[in-house]
């Protein structure tokens, strides 16, 4: 997928789907430095903030249209 369409990928991590917990977190940092500031971050509960969950505005912008149809649609 190019890298303009990522805002349409959605990830749900609930605990019951696919693998575990320790799964994803061994691949939402895999270079040295993600691996620092997600562990740092789980720390301080802060995993939020993680540098590779930040949103292009074009991806904030489909996010917010995907919430807000979601929230139409009694979803949320």
């Amino acid at each position: 997928m190019d890298v303009d369409l990522a805002g349409l990928l959605i990830r749900c991590f609930h605990g019951g789907n696919t693998w575990d917990r320790g799964h994803f977190e061994r691949r939402v940092a895999l270079r040295p430095r993600d691996i620092v500031e997600w562990r740092v971050r789980r720390l301080i509960g802060r995993e939020a903030g993680y540098s590779a969950f930040r949103l292009s505005p074009r991806q904030r912008a489909s996010f917010d249209a995907f919430m807000a149809h979601s929230r139409a649609l009694g979803l949320f």
